[in-house]
């Protein structure tokens, strides 16, 4: 099973994901929220569309995912 940790942002009014893969299978949210809020206290990312700094954080989540083969 595949993980990617989904950190969704904003950036005047649009939504910004900043995936990573892998996340720790103990990961909590008092490790994710320090992470989070140096991002935006350093303006880390822009909206790739608009250019426009990041502005605040919307959630955070661990998207999993199967892969089934069916033809090799």
């Amino acid at each position: 099973m595949d993980a990617t940790l989904k950190l969704i942002f904003t950036a005047a009014g649009s939504n910004v994901t900043v995936s990573l893969k892998s996340p720790l299978d103990t990961l909590t949210p008092e490790q994710v929220q320090p992470v989070v809020d140096d991002i935006l206290a350093k303006k880390a990312f822009v909206a790739s569309k608009t250019g426009d700094p990041i502005d605040a954080f919307k959630e955070a989540y661990i998207r999993t995912t199967d892969t089934k083969v069916v033809i090799e």
